[in-house]
């Protein structure tokens, strides 16, 4: 399941309008939204970048995994995950080879992400 891949990452930041903060109960955070998760191929392709051009708008998680992963074929070190409101998925783009770049993935979810989100935004 992607969400025991998830839960061994060694660190998470949040990242909010830019500003990233250290997010240490993430997977509390988290754990409702990905029950009965599983992923599936995004249509979604990233030209390398950062992870700073990225997450200059909206709600992102990133995810660094402390070593180069491999999940259904996606290979990577760290996940940067939009969380937008009242979607029913998780967007995942990949970080290897010194960018996030590549073919993305989706997370879906059982629920919406928006009490999610709302929590994000309200407390972080």
């Amino acid at each position: 399941m992607i969400k025991d891949l998830l839960y061994t990452a060694d660190t998470a930041t949040l990242y909010k309008k830019g500003m990233a903060t250290p997010f240490h109960d993430w997977q509390k955070v988290l754990d409702e939204i990905l029950e009965y998760s599983y992923v599936v191929t995004s249509l979604k392709q990233v030209e390398p970048t950062t992870a700073k051009d990225i997450t200059t708008a909206g709600i992102w998680l990133e995810l660094n995994m402390g070593k180069m992963v491999n999940y259904e074929g996606y290979t990577f070190e760290k996940l940067l995950i939009s969380i937008k409101p009242k979607y029913t998925w998780l967007t995942c783009i990949r970080y290897y080879d010194g960018n996030y770049q590549g073919k993305c993935f989706n997370i879906n979810l059982s629920t919406s992400t928006n009490e999610l989100y709302k929590y994000l935004d309200k407390n972080f």
